[in-house]
């Protein structure tokens, strides 16, 4: 599962906007829950603004989930 975003040159989301980054197929209802699983962990985590040394201008980024992966506790 691989999500699509912009960080503005603030560290932060352009317009909220997460989205799926798809092979074209038909996307199921298993795939519906770990993207809005995925987005809501990108928008999440994004907070104060993504932390990223030398980051001035909008930059695209595409993160991969594994949704069979177990969830590691934070520490």
């Amino acid at each position: 599962m691989t999500v699509r975003f912009q960080l503005n040159g603030d560290g932060h989301i352009a317009m909220d906007r997460v989205e799926l980054v798809t092979n074209g197929g038909p996307v199921g209802e298993a795939e519906k829950q770990a993207f809005e699983a995925a987005r809501n962990a990108v928008l999440r985590c994004e907070g104060e603004g993504y932390d990223i040394p030398g980051l001035s201008r909008p930059m695209d980024i595409e993160l991969a989930f594994d949704p069979t992966a177990p969830a590691e506790p934070r520490q």
